[in-house]
């Protein structure tokens, strides 16, 4: 979430010595034009080529825009969720010539049957859809910044929404996203907290609400009028990170003074047959100093309180993002298996910025083909080195000085991987998919920062 400038992006500082990177401009001259990677316990190969990439958005300097969600419809059109600036920061800005932390959710529609090169480019009616309240400190949304004393007093707006298609016979997509609260409401200690919405067009939405008699009801969104309902689980927990985040104060090397670094919760949805697969990452409940891979499980999500309690299914480094996705039916052959994506470094002198990728034997969570045995990183502990990266330029002025954060991918309805039908230039259709992520400069600010798309290749491995 967007709390004051890096708030909430995944900064892989200090990762077993890894502190922050830059790098010269000559960097760019040892950037491979093609890259590969042993995957799949042994059985994929995973390539990318430097030109298969491009911008797929670039805001304006004023607004943001991450956690880019890809979909592909049944009608041949593309929907796009994202996360977005707070809605009324263009008027706080005229007013006091300065931005301001907020956070929204995003989504358009474009494309059709005849034009599979829409999936390159960010819908038109790309707008707001989902935002902060500026008039009620009840509302688990309220998102008022003071431009007096520059401090919040919500730190909310919605934001890092992931969207999978409801349970068969069910005609909604259904949004699992975070709201961000203070413990007791006194603005000291802050928590992501896990709401949900619903939408059939991508441009109206229903939030989950409860009733007098504390019943599941929708509703749709009212604007400032908007009291979402914080999800639960079958056991009646919120769902909620496992460790508040208070202000940042001087001293601190990774985050800015005055920011509120909330972590966990937000990954990615998958469905297959009747389960739903919830994946996010979190700090350990009993160890703020580990983390880990959590899954939880549902039939459905259409009403409250149907998410399984937290099973972790891998350890993790400290603010990593990892979205997973079903990969059904791979150009390498064999059955399904989960696809994991995460941030990590290149193996260059200084490391890369980068996204990795891997691929499961099987679609087992746990073992050796499962994604419990997945080692993310080369060497021991959490090096944030990996021979998996996927080689991506991104902005190849920057040369290395940029970090690529908050990655998403391309996906059916239901949260499994799906190539685009053509590849950018006409040419013949990938045979992985499309991932997207966004690209913060030398100055490492958020407004402005462009979001990417590329493809990639997977195929068996030769023996």
């Amino acid at each position: 979430m967007l709390r004051y400038i890096l708030g909430a992006l995944v900064l892989v500082a200090a990762w077993d010595g890894i502190s922050v990177l830059r790098l010269h401009a000559r960097q760019a001259a040892l950037l491979p034009a093609r890259t590969c990677a042993t995957t799949g316990d042994g059985t994929l190969r995973v390539c990318h080529t430097a030109a298969d990439e491009g911008i797929y958005y670039r805001p304006a300097a004023w607004q943001v825009a991450y956690n880019t969600q890809i979909i592909a419809l049944d009608d041949g059109r593309y929907a796009t969720v994202l996360h977005g600036e707070a809605r009324d920061l263009p008027a706080y800005g005229a007013a006091t010539h300065r931005l301001r932390p907020g956070d929204s959710i995003k989504s358009g529609v474009t494309g059709g049957p005849h034009d599979p090169a829409a999936v390159y480019h960010v819908p038109g009616d790309l707008d707001w859809r989902i935002w902060g309240s500026l008039t009620d400190p009840h509302s688990l949304l309220y998102d008022r910044f003071d431009p007096a004393t520059s401090g919040p007093s919500g730190l909310s707006g919605g934001g890092n929404p992931m969207m999978v298609r409801g349970a068969a016979g069910d005609p909604y997509f259904y949004v699992l996203y975070l709201a961000v609260a203070s413990d007791g409401g006194r603005g000291e200690a802050w928590r992501n907290i896990l709401v949900e919405a619903r939408t059939r067009d991508f441009l109206h939405y229903d939030l989950l609400q409860r009733d007098t008699a504390a019943r599941s009801v929708w509703v749709a969104f009212a604007g400032d009028a908007a009291r979402p309902a914080a999800v639960v689980d079958t056991a009646g927990q919120l769902i909620e990170s496992n460790h508040p985040a208070r202000v940042t104060g001087p001293g601190d090397p990774h985050h800015p003074v005055g920011s509120v670094n909330t972590q966990g919760v937000f990954g990615s949805l998958a469905r297959i047959g009747t389960t739903l697969y919830y994946f996010y990452t979190d700090q350990d409940p009993a160890v703020p100093t580990r983390s880990h891979l959590y899954v939880r499980t549902a039939p459905d999500i259409a009403t409250n309180g149907r998410l399984s309690p937290p099973r972790a299914v891998l350890d993790v480094a400290p603010e990593m993002l990892i979205r997973v996705a079903r990969a059904a039916g791979t150009a390498g052959g064999g059955g399904d298996r989960w696809a994991v994506f995460y941030n990590c470094f290149r193996r260059l002198a200084p490391p890369v910025s980068d996204i990795c990728l891997q691929y499961t034997r099987d679609l087992a969570l746990d073992g050796p083909g499962g994604i419990g045995g997945l080692v993310l990183f080369d060497g021991p502990g959490f090096s944030g080195v990996s021979r998996h990266a996927l080689g991506l330029t991104g902005d190849a002025a920057a040369a290395g000085a940029s970090l690529k954060i908050q990655q998403f991918y391309l996906s059916t309805p239901a949260g499994a991987l799906v190539r685009p039908r053509v590849r950018a230039d006409g040419g013949p259709a990938p045979t992985g998919g499309l991932l997207t992520w966004t690209e913060l400069g030398r100055d490492w600010s958020i407004f402005g920062a462009p979001v990417y798309w590329a493809v990639w290749d997977v195929s068996p491995e030769r023996p």
